[in-house]
């Protein structure tokens, strides 16, 4: 449970089309199938997904896209079901943020033990270089 903070950067390198962070709901880090998994993450064009197992929903919310020296800060409340994504520049200006509802991933959202435990996770699929702070 908790709050938790992440920030974020492309450093360097070329992002791909399904490049993006987030963060996976589960009791420990596992090698799994993304199909097999629960998450919410923000991908490289800026829109927010919530993915239950094989069902991929888009948030109505688009941020700015990511690129090289943008920082995504994700702000992961499990206790309140909930998620912030900010977007800010490398000048640490913020280009934009949104907050993201977690219910539509757990039948029973505050009642779920799964949904107080996770960890942060980037896709990425070429040569990128990234920072974690």
């Amino acid at each position: 449970g908790g709050s938790h903070m992440y920030r974020f950067c492309f450093m360097d390198g070329e992002l791909g089309p399904a490049d993006g962070a987030g963060f996976v709901f589960d009791t420990k880090v596992r090698r799994r199938p993304l199909g097999q998994m629960r998450a919410v993450f923000m991908n490289q064009r800026g829109f927010i997904c919530l993915r239950k197992g094989s069902d991929v929903s888009k948030s109505p919310v688009r941020l700015p896209r990511l690129g090289l020296g943008m920082y995504l800060s994700l702000n992961m409340d499990l206790d309140r079901c909930s998620a912030r994504f900010e977007i800010s520049d490398a000048e640490g200006h913020s280009k934009g943020s949104a907050d993201v509802g977690l219910e539509a991933l757990f039948d029973d959202c505050l009642g779920s033990d799964q949904l107080r435990s996770g960890f942060f996770c980037a896709v990425v699929t070429g040569n990128i270089t990234v920072g974690l702070y």
